[in-house]
């Protein structure tokens, strides 16, 4: 037949010929397998020719195509259907108008673009388009998933090669090293076949640090490896084209955007559960147990449901509380102990779940208000909930008090008996001209031109009369009162008891020592007020001195001066 019509064709004839095998040639190199097509030549023969007519009667339905074709041999309505269909979608010039098809001069923008992406041999090994695919339907998950909640949390795609070679693809931001202070969600490609056995192995095999800070996404139970669901590649080849072509034609950005939310539209509902380490086991890593749980959210909800399943239900305030007291003991730091929380516990104990550092900083200052610990600050302030404080006003003057980073490693966690307590001193009032200093500067006192250090200490008590510039508080914070009696000697006694004041040079501490034996000051001597005056201090060696003073029912006032 066709030298009959080319003895009578036009060039649209003679054009839409060629298109024709074109487009034949085309089924055959998508395919690739000839017996899902044994019709392929009989079927576009039939289609050319019936194209060939004028206005509404160019074209054939699939009923008169399937008469076309028949000859000697019935041929299964529903086999002829699939074959039809696979030659449609896979040829660029076959137009759908009502029921007909029709072969047409201009290509069909959504035929072309799905053919072109059934072809494997366009993202192929060594094509130029290799892997484009992949990194498409990557893209498209971790968008899909996101992190809505201000970076909160760290999303990785695990390449398809997860269980041996999970970095393969990754991003170098994604990888451990990038992780920093986020929440790694780990998202699988697919379900792990032996379940918490093959977790706690990829845990062991391809994680050095933080395996109970990271989560796991798992797709639903049973469905495919993402990157072999041809539905899903196909999807994402067609986004890769119409984006590369979108330019030459208005109609591929249309189409880029049609495959793009089907896309996404499959991805949101397929990734269902989460696991989280429970029990670690470092010599038989296939006994490791996890929580594996459904979150019962879509999308970008899914990072916050299951951040909110994580602390509300597997978090538990006593375990964590144990591990801050622990630590609190050993006096360390706060950077350490972030650092222990997010490794798995030792001898098989329940994991303390990784919440993040800023709402483990934010527990931290909770039992510090609430009087379970104390928080060394670098040296430089101490943080501790005092006797008779409500837990409310402890935590208005602590929370947000931890830093960041490096300071974290100069911040101490301590049993609160280690700290010194103190609610507050009243200012002794101090006559004009008289100072009392107790630190790197020097002591001037009456009579003394502050031009040599002074010779001595004085320690002495108050029962009316003057008040000694240098005079501590009592126990109840109030300065205490000075009076003298008959025999000259200081006394706070009402009934007329007598004190003795002793003094001496500036010396060492160990001379000191011996002085206070020599003074008749053992255990149980009644001291009535002390004190004691330093010079030449560095700030370390003041704090260091303060960390020393007895806590238990005594209080201390002090004044410094600091050069500038």
């Amino acid at each position: 037949i066709a030298s009959l019509i080319d003895s009578v064709s036009n060039k649209h004839h003679q054009s839409l010929r060629e298109k024709a095998l074109r487009n034949m040639e085309a089924v055959r190199d998508a395919l690739r397998d000839e017996t899902l097509i044994p019709h392929l030549p009989e079927i576009v023969s039939a289609l050319w020719v019936r194209s060939l007519a004028v206005g509404n009667t160019a074209g054939a339905t699939g009923a008169t195509l399937h008469v076309d074709i028949t000859r000697g041999k019935r041929i299964d309505d529903n086999i002829f259907q699939d074959e039809l269909n696979l030659i449609v979608e896979n040829s660029f010039n076959i137009h759908q108008q009502g029921d007909r098809l029709v072969f047409k001069d201009e290509e069909n923008p959504q035929a072309r673009l799905l053919a072109n992406a059934r072809n494997d041999r366009l993202f192929g090994k060594g094509s130029e388009m290799e892997g484009v695919d992949f990194r498409q339907l990557t893209g498209e998950i971790k968008y899909v998933i996101g992190d809505t909640s201000g970076h909160q949390y760290r999303t990785v795609v695990l390449s398809r090669h997860w269980a041996d070679n999970p970095w393969e693809s990754v991003d170098e931001a994604d990888r451990p090293e990038g992780w920093k202070e986020r929440i790694p969600l780990l998202i699988l490609p697919e379900p792990p076949k032996k379940g918490a056995a093959d977790l706690g192995v990829w845990l062991k095999n391809h994680l050095q640090r933080k395996r109970n800070a990271v989560r796991f996404l798992l797709p639903s139970e049973g469905s495919p490896n993402v990157y072999y669901d041809k539905n899903l590649v196909l999807m994402a080849r067609a986004v890769c084209l119409a984006d590369s072509w979108k330019t030459s034609s208005p109609e591929y950005r249309t189409l880029k955007t049609k495959y793009q939310s089907e896309l996404r539209a499959c991805l949101k509902k397929r990734f269902d559960r989460f696991a989280v380490l429970d029990i670690w086991d470092y010599t038989e890593p296939t006994r490791c147990e996890f929580h594996i749980i459904p979150h019962k959210a879509e999308g970008p909800a899914i990072p916050d449901a299951v951040d909110s399943y994580v602390r509300e239900q597997l978090f538990i305030p006593e375990d964590f509380e144990e591990m801050v007291e622990a630590a609190a003991e050993n006096s360390d730091s706060v950077a350490k102990l972030l650092d222990e929380l997010q490794e798995p516990r030792p001898n098989q104990q329940d994991c303390v779940p990784w919440i993040g550092e800023t709402r483990i900083k934010e527990k931290l200052e909770r039992l510090c208000a609430g009087g379970k610990v104390a928080i060394d600050l670098r040296g430089k302030d101490y943080l501790q909930r005092y006797s008779g404080e409500t837990e409310d006003k402890a935590w208005g003057r602590v929370k947000g008090k931890l830093g960041t980073g490096k300071h974290l490693q100069e911040t101490k966690l301590l049993l609160p008996q280690n700290v010194p307590q103190t609610g507050g001193v009243v200012p002794v009032p101090v006559p004009s001209g008289v100072t009392s200093v107790a630190s790197g500067g020097q002591t001037t006192l009456p009579g003394f031109d502050g031009a040599t250090p002074p010779t001595s200490v004085p320690v002495d008590t108050t029962g009316g009369g003057t008040t000694d510039p240098t005079a501590s508080v009592n126990g109840n914070g109030a300065p205490a009162p000075s009076s003298t009696d008959a025999s000259g000697a200081d006394s706070i006694f009402g009934d007329g008891a007598n004190v003795t004041t002793h003094s001496t040079p500036a010396t060492s501490s160990l001379n000191l020592l011996a002085k206070l034996e020599g003074w008749g000051v053992d255990n149980f001597s009644q001291v009535t007020r002390a004190t004691l005056t330093v010079t030449a201090l560095t700030g370390a060696k003041l704090s260091e001195l303060i960390k020393k003073l007895p806590p238990d029912g005594l209080t201390y006032s002090l004044e410094i001066e600091k050069e500038d």
